[in-house]
């Protein structure tokens, strides 16, 4: 028997490599972990480490990393993490523990994971990567309209919205599967697993934007106006809806689709009068 853990392409991967005959059981998607289950967690952590606790003190622990972590693996992961760089400087007093320092590290260690899943491809293209991460809601999207999404988003004339050199709009969606960005989410539906992770990756587009690089896309589904300080809060804890994100997307580009179809037809009749 062969255990494998990897990204929600693992499967394809395994076939592809030779390994027939799946059975459908065989492959679990992990989603949001139960609260008992970041408890386990932490207290596994405690235990193997010899760290003094009383039961109090060790709920406290959890909740906060709970709510931190959403529930989400990756974000109990860093934030065990940096628990424990925490105790390490405390010398494993967890009273003496700064928990806001704790917070902070916490944070540093989950975007670096993000950076991680973010490829080169991925960051030269950031502002389509953001039209794709808007436009897929929580409840997920249809396979073929992500590869729609891309395609009808993707641009020649400004660097940060082309595709990738050598692929096409399904390979590049394959890519976002391959990177964890999208996950299978049912029924052929494709949707990003983590919502903070999602936000970062919008996110990053409005950086680019805020730094006077270019990303001139009037159709681009990044919001304007939010301060750096509230993006980051947000994005911290994974709160933006993507009702808040992409509300006003059908008409900007509605909007921005009359504009451009109009300067077509301008230059058609010039072109026609010369």
């Amino acid at each position: 028997m062969i255990t494998r853990e990897g990204l929600a392409d693992s499967e394809s991967a395994l076939v592809n490599a030779g390994l027939t005959r799946l059975e459908t059981d065989n492959v679990r998607i992990l989603g949001v972990l139960a609260p008992e289950e970041v408890h386990s967690c932490v207290k596994q952590m405690f235990d193997h480490c010899r760290i003094a606790y009383a039961s109090g003190e060790l709920d406290a622990v959890v909740k906060d990393i709970a709510e931190c972590s959403d529930g989400w693996s990756q974000h109990v992961h860093t934030g065990t993490a940096a628990l424990f760089r925490g105790l390490h400087q405390a010398d494993c007093d967890l009273r003496a523990v700064d928990f806001d320092a704790v917070n902070r590290q916490a944070m540093v260690y989950r975007e670096a994971s993000y950076r991680k899943r973010q490829s080169t491809r991925m960051e030269r293209s950031v502002a389509l990567v953001a039209a794709v991460m808007a436009a897929v809601p929580s409840g997920g999207m249809q396979s073929s309209d992500v590869q729609d999404v891309i395609e009808r988003s993707a641009r020649t004339d400004a660097p940060s919205w082309r595709l990738p050199k050598g692929m096409d709009a399904e390979m590049f969606m394959d890519h976002l599967i391959h990177q964890g960005v999208l996950q299978p989410a049912g029924e052929g539906m494709l949707a990003c697993p983590i919502p903070s992770l999602r936000t970062w990756l919008i996110d990053q587009a409005d950086a680019l934007m805020d730094q006077g690089k270019p990303c001139p896309d009037p159709m681009s589904p990044v919001p304007r106006g939010l301060p750096s300080s509230e993006r980051q809060e947000r994005y911290k804890r994974g709160r933006i809806a993507p009702e808040a994100v992409v509300e006003r997307v059908p008409e900007e580009r509605d909007r921005a689709c009359r504009s451009n179809q109009e300067k077509d037809d301008r230059e058609r009749d010039a072109g026609a009068e010369r």
